[in-house]
């Protein structure tokens, strides 16, 4: 979207070969001085570039002939990135000639739209129409006639032969010129009329930057015929066109799986003073990756609605259930109320996972966003409901994942995870269930075993019921892994356990010939 110059260093000699170096100067040159310069004599002008056109402008010293060479850079950047560098290498030669010449003046551009425009610089709506006159002339003599004045033009918009504004440039409609149409090389003055009938194709988009404008740079070059040096006059003539106006996407901030698995997102609704002219829908697109590639699932052409359901039944895709689902929002309008804008946040349903060992259920679950929503509550609310029991808050936690161990009795139980927001609105995640059927027969094991002192600093004490006996143990921690076990026993009074284990909770599995037992111990 944008070009910029500079000179540079001389990297390529002999038939294309790359240089390991840049090629050395003659003492007093270099890449930005590469025409005589105060270093040779203080009088001597500097040879200056400008970033922005390219224009080069330099003074030459009276009596002076030669050849010089300068090569210049042109970087390309598009949304503040590097895309591509081209060198070019322009030589110039003087000759010797009995006067000095003076370069050709250039007058104007004249604005006739927009009527506000001066100087060479103009901003528009796309839409409006951009015209101006802008002329050259040298009252110079080559002996007893005015000297010729070579008249081009260039830049991307210009249309075929400057003339066609339907085809011919980068973007039609294209600019055109009349009157004097280069390239062309005759007395002066000579005098254009520039026209160009911008629109809303004229202001670039994609999903990387969404500029609210294009700036576009046309070029007017004059050079006379004349010795010592062709004097050459430049401007640079910038049309910024910009984007009617659009709408910021609306940030989710709830997301929530519902029993049959469909996931309702939910956002604030755009202010009715906020909604503007240009605005066509709210898009949603959805995805099993927060990196992956993000499909519409849907549109809401109602601007102040603020909640969207992603059905099992949706005709492109329907939500996952075997892991997270991803979504962004995004709201079309701008120019011809087609522009994307860039979504605010990508957020997730929380897919909740269990892990069920014994008494214990090691619950884990995926983030709404990361880092958290600033709007979300600090902590994640975690759920029980046993058989056909109520739901039953047992933990609020800052983290993703929580250990239940509080369950005692064999059985099935669900969970779920909740997240509220201050909309107010509360994200929910699906309900999975854990089986709690720790294998102990009724009345086998279970009154039968005791473990003491528990918690211990790592050594425990086993008390066996006089009509059980003890076959094998595992002790294992909360994540399923077996640390320690033995097996091939046959204790039927006490077994003493030393853990040789870390600081935490475990799990004591005592298999017995009359079924397994379960204990959960802590070591300090």
């Amino acid at each position: 979207d944008s070009l910029s110059y500079s000179f540079t260093e001389v990297l390529h000699e002999g038939s294309g070969l790359v240089s390991p170096a840049p090629v050395p100067y003659s003492s007093d040159y270099s890449a930005t001085s590469p025409f005589p310069g105060p270093t040779i004599d203080p009088s001597y002008d500097q040879v200056t570039i400008d970033p922005a056109t390219g224009q080069m402008e330099y003074d030459l010293p009276p009596g002076l002939q030669g050849r010089w060479n300068t090569v210049t850079a042109v970087e390309a950047w598009r949304c503040g990135q590097l895309v591509s560098r081209n060198v070019l290498d322009m030589v110039m030669t003087v000759v010797s000639c009995a006067g000095p010449n003076d370069i050709p003046q250039i007058t104007g551009p004249t604005w006739v739209s927009p009527q506000a425009g001066e100087g060479y610089a103009v901003t528009v709506m796309a839409g409006e129409v951009v015209n101006f006159t802008i002329e050259g002339a040298d009252l110079d003599m080559n002996g007893v006639d005015p000297q010729l004045i070579e008249f081009v033009a260039s830049g991307p918009q210009f249309g075929a032969y400057f003339t066609d504004a339907d085809s011919g440039c980068a973007n039609p409609p294209c600019a055109t010129l009349s009157g004097i149409v280069p390239p062309i090389q005759a007395q002066g003055p000579l005098s254009t009329t520039f026209n160009w009938q911008t629109d809303c194709s004229h202001v670039k988009h994609d999903d990387v930057c969404i500029p609210n404008s294009s700036t576009y740079n046309f070029q007017f070059r004059y050079r006379d015929n004349f010795c010592p040096g062709q004097g050459t006059n430049f401007v640079n003539v910038a049309v910024t066109v910009l984007a009617e106006p659009m709408m910021e996407s609306p940030g989710p901030r709830c997301i929530s799986i519902a029993e049959d698995s469909s996931v309702t997102l939910t956002w604030e609704p755009i202010a009715e003073s906020q909604i503007l002219a240009t605005f066509t829908e709210h898009v949603i697109l959805h995805s099993t990756s927060a990196n992956g590639t993000f499909v519409e699932v849907g549109a809401l052409n109602v601007a102040d609605t603020g909640a969207f359901v992603h059905a099992m039944d949706n005709a492109v895709v329907p939500p996952s259930v075997s892991g997270a689902n991803f979504y962004q929002i995004r709201t079309r309008s701008g120019c011809n109320g087609e522009v994307l804008a860039l979504e605010t946040a990508t957020v997730s349903t929380i897919h909740l996972s269990v892990q069920s060992l014994g008494s214990v259920a090691n619950l884990s679950w995926t983030a709404v966003d990361q880092p958290a929503l600033p709007t979300s509550a600090s902590a994640y609310d975690v759920y029980r409901k046993i058989l056909n029991g109520e739901w039953i808050l047992i933990a609020s936690v800052s983290g993703l994942s929580y250990v239940d161990d509080t369950m005692i009795d064999g059985g099935l139980v669900h969970y779920r995870v909740e997240l509220s927001d201050e909309l107010p609105c509360t994200s929910v995640s699906n309900i999975v269930e854990g089986s709690f059927n720790i294998g102990v027969r009724d009345g086998a094991t279970g009154p039968n075993v005791t473990v003491s002192p528990n918690p211990s600093k790592g050594s425990f004490l086993v008390s066996i019921g006089a009509q059980t006996t003890v076959t094998g143990w595992e002790m294992i921690d909360l994540s399923g892994k077996v640390m320690r076990s033995d097996r091939g026993l046959a204790v039927t009074d006490r077994l003493t356990l030393e853990t040789g284990l870390l600081p935490g909770a475990y799990l004591l599995r005592l298999m017995t010939d009359d079924g397994v037992a379960v204990r959960r111990i802590v070591i300090l």
